[in-house]
């Protein structure tokens, strides 16, 4: 984003003057995240996704997110985005934007994740399934892909990952049907949550943890919310599962929640889903007349697939795990 636009966010949401260039940050596969130093403080600047922001719910999702994120907020330590005049998304023009006060922590690989860290997390998520966030949501429906006609506009266009969806196109429509059939086993109680509590939105400061980037925040089975986000903290370096941190996330987590009677045969089908919703998603990115977009989704298109792969290995050691 050019220059001239960041002295604009900084006088129109009084941040005080630029006092050096504005800094890209890494991490996200979505959206631009910039750090920005002014004579008043150190923000980070989230610049939203334009083409997210044409969907007709987009904006009324993200004010959502951040309403969740203000709540928890109060009770466990999370960022929201700052409240400018009441909002919490800003705009210029056709641009949106979501600015934070800047946080000094470190973000843990998995080589340096421990168990205490994810009996932490455990802990954390379970205080966030107990916040009373005003409404009842939905149940959140499983998404039914067409992956014939993703494979063929793959193919006209002989895209980078055709190949590799041609080879798991008959395991995607396998998976996507039992992650359908078996939410209907699951509890129709939901609870809002993070939804993408993964180690790379986990900034750990000296003494606590603070919870970033809750755009994803919504309403989740909480069971599948445990499974997915214990999988995210077990994983090591290797990408095997770590039985000890697995079970210190469980541990963390139960000290707070009861799990009841999880049925975790339906729980792990509906696993895929979360997967399967970003790999459409990421297919439709690359036919973007966007560059950059086309760039990220395919490599998030080739990320995913063997992401799915992998997931499908790791079944028959999950499911000893909780049986």
């Amino acid at each position: 984003m050019e220059s001239y636009r960041f002295d604009q966010i900084c006088v129109l949401f009084d941040l005080g003057e630029r006092t050096e260039d504005p800094r890209p940050l890494s991490g996200g596969f979505i959206h631009d995240m910039y750090g920005l130093r002014t004579t008043k403080g150190h923000y980070a600047v989230k610049c939203l996704n334009p083409q997210i922001m044409r969907r007709p719910d987009a904006f009324a999702n993200f004010k959502n997110a951040e309403d969740f994120a203000l709540l928890a907020g109060r009770h466990l330590s999370a960022l929201p985005a700052k409240r400018i005049r009441g909002e919490a998304v800003q705009q210029i023009a056709d641009e949106y934007f979501l600015i934070f006060d800047w946080v000094d922590g470190n973000l843990l690989s998995l080589k340096e994740i421990q168990p205490s860290h994810c009996n932490t997390i455990g802990t954390y998520l379970a205080g966030l399934h107990q916040l009373d966030a005003g409404m009842v949501p939905a149940v959140v429906g499983t998404i039914s892909h067409d992956w014939t006609t993703h494979l063929k506009r793959g193919q006209a266009i002989d895209a980078e990952w055709s190949v590799a969806l041609s080879e798991i196109t008959e395991a995607l429509k396998v998976w996507n049907e039992r992650a359908v059939r078996a939410e209907a086993f699951l509890s129709n109680a939901c609870v809002m949550s993070h939804r993408d509590l993964d180690p790379k939105n986990v900034l750990w400061t000296k003494n606590d943890l603070v919870v970033i980037d809750w755009e994803s925040a919504g309403p989740i089975h909480p069971v599948l919310d445990v499974l997915e986000t214990a999988l995210y903290w077990s994983e090591d370096e290797t990408g095997h599962l770590n039985k000890q941190k697995f079970q210190a996330f469980f541990s963390g987590y139960t000290t707070k929640n009861n799990l009841g009677d999880a049925k975790w045969s339906a729980v792990i089908a509906c696993s895929y889903s979360s997967k399967l919703d970003w790999l459409a998603y990421n297919i439709s990115r690359t036919f973007s007349a966007d560059k950059t977009e086309r760039r990220i989704g395919t490599e998030q298109v080739k990320q995913t697939i063997l992401d799915l792969k992998r997931h499908t290995d790791r079944m028959e050691t999950l499911k000893g795990w909780l049986t």
